[in-house]
């Protein structure tokens, strides 16, 4: 994806090999990026999500076939369920280390922000800055106190829109959805079934002592009305 151009300099000697590596391919992909044109909304989205984890980004290329392996008469095999991503590449961060792969990990529970790389180079100095993630705990406390989903929804919720999803130049906003009509209906239906359940259990236990609906000792047939 084009020439890399750094002019971190004499700066290098200072930096460990893979900083120095790190900002290589930022500097190659931003490069690509400010050179290329004006980017597609899905691919600005994909590079501030990969800036977010704070160690620069890089360009996957991928292919939808499957390396190494021909139909009868040299047709490749193209892979199941290959998506437009598969045929253009991919922007990601670059890998993590374990002390790195760590902070993700704590990010993703508990929210945060990941420090900037602070590069410098020509063309990776453009790079987006880290933006902060709510994280997992924070989004499923907030849905069960604001009443708007049952515990067990807003984990699920949380899980599939926020855990490991970096901010994405929206003011970091949390969407959450309401119960459906549908979903409602049913909770409304088992709180009703509860109230008559311990209603009749509560008439099972009058009985069993004795008491009338009404308070009144229950009269004793005993060969005749007492």
């Amino acid at each position: 994806m084009g020439s890399t151009k750094s002019t971190a300099g004499s700066a290098n000697a200072a930096r460990s090999p893979r900083d120095v590596t790190r900002e290589s391919k930022t500097a190659t992909l931003m490069e690509a990026v400010m050179t290329g044109g004006e980017i597609s909304k899905k691919k600005e989205a994909e590079l501030q999500k990969a800036a977010d984890y704070g160690r620069g980004v890089q360009f996957i290329e991928t292919s939808p076939v499957v390396k190494g392996l021909t139909q009868k008469g040299g047709k490749p095999v193209f892979k199941t369920g290959a998506t437009a991503a598969d045929y253009t590449g991919r922007i990601t961060a670059n890998a993590p280390t374990l002390k790195e792969l760590g902070g993700d990990i704590v990010r993703g529970l508990v929210g945060g922000q990941a420090p900037d790389p602070g590069y410098t180079g020509e063309y990776s100095k453009y790079l987006p800055k880290p933006q902060p993630v709510k994280g997992l705990i924070p989004t499923v406390i907030d849905a069960a106190i604001g009443g708007k989903l049952s515990p067990i929804s807003a984990i699920t919720s949380a899980i599939s829109t926020n855990f490991f999803s970096y901010g994405d130049n929206k003011n970091n906003q949390t969407t959450t959805t309401t119960p459906t009509t549908s979903t409602q209906e049913f909770a409304d239906a088992e709180a009703a079934k509860k109230a008559k359940q311990k209603l009749a259990g509560s008439l099972v236990t009058d009985t069993a002592k004795g008491r009338s609906l009404f308070g009144v000792k229950a009269r004793t047939i005993a060969g005749g009305m007492s």
